[in-house]
């Protein structure tokens, strides 16, 4: 295999630990890569990276040596894949590494919203938990909407199959083989909102996607209906979902992400984003629901797989190509 010269950025011990197995002689940095730092590393010819590095026209620049780029994530909307192939540079993504850590994430939000989980955990810790009890509800018999059945939707719904939920399904593709197998029927998106009592997004970021839970979706949904979205923030308008919640049209939210997916680099959060943390029926969680020790061994061990791949191959032998 040809020796070329890779970086990791994003990455912390244990995962470099387990890189450095595959690749002694790479450079590893826990942080972003950045217009700032790229410098250092302008010799690289394989980079990979998470969220958190933009990857832009600004910051190729600077690259010159770079050959492939690496997203060790499933999602690619923090890079300009345009950009990228301006300059004829493969991308690849990881795809499949956490569809059951995702999946079972989606149902810990939506089993904490049911069951008061949070509010309950606390008035325990006062020592009031025993004295006002929290009324919840059960999810058998509910109907579970998923919005973009793909390999993390299908594991959803194998999952509601055994809360013993009704399952329906919204997506522009349709395997009929997998409601089949997996006791689903597909339905306008429409009917899905009007039908749900839980609605989970597991869609990618885009231009059709982009503020498709909005003000028009909300007013359709079920009054009493719970939303969880672990996909993209923006795909849910901020303002819209705390004007459902508030008065009480939704029974609560489970969010894994937030409008603007710097989030998760706990910036400080604006107003909306407060207030939407502050309501006792939202449970959110800091973009973790990928975060298994199963799922961060597989993302690295595709990662490890590409660079081989491509050391080896070139860009034909590359698995999950994006660009």
């Amino acid at each position: 295999m040809e020796r070329m010269k890779v970086a990791f950025f994003e990455v912390d011990e244990w995962q470099r630990d387990y890189l450095r197995r595959s690749f002694p002689d790479a450079s590893y940095d826990d942080g972003p890569l950045t217009a700032a730092n790229a410098a250092s590393y302008a010799d690289a010819e394989i980079v990979a990276v998470r969220t958190y590095t933009n990857v832009d026209d600004a910051l190729l620049a600077v690259l010159p040596s770079l050959k492939l780029l690496l997203s060790m994530t499933t999602g690619t909307d923090h890079v300009d894949l345009d950009a990228c192939k301006r300059r004829a540079l493969p991308v690849c993504n990881v795809t499949g590494y956490s569809d059951a850590a995702v999946a079972e994430h989606v149902f810990a939000l939506l089993l904490a919203i049911a069951k008061n989980i949070l509010p309950s955990a606390v008035k325990a810790h006062e020592d009031a938990g025993f004295r006002r009890r929290l009324q919840g509800f059960e999810l058998k018999g509910k109907t579970f909407g998923i919005v973009g059945c793909g390999a993390i939707g299908l594991q959803a719904a194998r999952i509601a199959n055994g809360f013993g939920m009704k399952v329906i399904v919204y997506d522009i593709v349709h395997h009929d083989d997998w409601a089949s197998e997996n006791n689903f029927s597909y339905v306008p998106l429409d009917e899905l909102l009007a039908k749900a009592d839980a609605v989970t997004l597991h869609v990618p970021l885009n231009r059709h996607t982009r503020g498709l839970i909005g003000k028009e979706a909300f007013t359709k949904m079920k009054t009493g209906a719970v939303l969880l979205n672990t996909s993209r923030g923006e795909v849910v308008d901020t303002e819209a979902l705390l004007a459902a919640l508030e008065p009480g049209k939704l029974k609560g939210a489970g969010l894994d992400v937030l409008d603007g997916e710097n989030f998760i680099a706990d910036h400080d959060l604006s107003e909306a984003e407060r207030r939407l943390c502050a309501l006792p029926n939202v449970v959110v969680t800091p973009h973790n629901a990928y975060n298994s020790v199963e799922a961060l061994t597989r993302r690295l061990d595709s990662t490890v797989a590409n660079v081989r791949a491509f050391s080896e191959n070139g860009a034909p032998g590359l698995k999950d190509r994006v660009a």
